[in-house]
């Protein structure tokens, strides 16, 4: 399963996902673990820094997908589950409801539902050019599109017929979760004969933890 994000400015703790172009299909570099969560960017609006998201936090069904700016909220976070060779579905981490298809209206504006297998909720991930750039297409042939990035927060992201350029242009962006212990201050960590050493306080003593990976550190003794 993977997790999209469409959004447009670098965030710190933000990878860029390795790209490898597989011709006329969907790229299997997005079918990833589940817990690996994206977001979704719209590449003619990177400076803004809003990505798509479900309006209001929502898990009903017929919640609306719109832009948002950046605030790390799950209802901005996806990840996407391959159903075929071609086909995803992309699941909202807040609601864990699916982007759907309103039907086949070019115009319409996109949703979210519980998940029931229908053409309306799959779709194709597909390269669009170097540069993590992508189109998402659903089954009936209508791509995911923000055709006024400059409206701001709460601009509708819709389904249009493909080929409208920019305005179906994603940029995907690994989000990578902060191996550091929650609830701690004073963090230091030093390395000794291939251990790392990770020290902090919690406001009534002094921890010290340690590790052979720092990606571990959450689950170090």
């Amino acid at each position: 399963m993977l997790v999209l994000v469409l959004s447009c400015k670098k965030s710190e703790g933000i990878k860029k996902p390795e790209v490898k172009t597989v011709t006329g299909k969907s790229l299997g570099v997005l079918a990833t673990a589940e817990e690996i969560a994206y977001r979704g960017q719209l590449a003619s609006a990177i400076e803004s820094g809003r990505v798509m998201e479900i309006a209001g936090l929502s898990s009903e069904d017929g919640a609306l997908a719109q832009q948002w700016e950046w605030l790390s909220l799950n209802s901005q976070k996806w990840t996407a589950q391959r159903i075929s060779d071609s086909y995803f579905k992309i699941i909202n981490i807040g609601s864990k409801k699916v982007l759907t298809s309103p039907g086949n209206t070019a115009g319409a504006q996109l949703q979210q539902s519980e998940y029931t297998g229908s053409d309306s909720q799959l779709w194709r991930i597909i390269s669009a050019g170097p540069g993590q750039l992508y189109r998402v297409v659903n089954k009936n042939g209508l791509a995911v599109s923000l055709n006024a990035p400059g409206d701001g927060n709460g601009a509708a992201i819709t389904q249009e017929a493909t080929g409208a350029g920019a305005s179906q242009l994603w940029f995907i962006q690994r989000l990578f979760s902060n191996p550091l212990k929650a609830a701690v201050a004073d963090p230091w960590v030093t390395q000794r004969n291939g251990t790392y050493y990770f020290t902090a306080t919690t406001g009534w003593n002094i921890t010290i933890y340690k590790t052979k990976n720092m990606s571990q550190l959450k689950s170090a003794p």
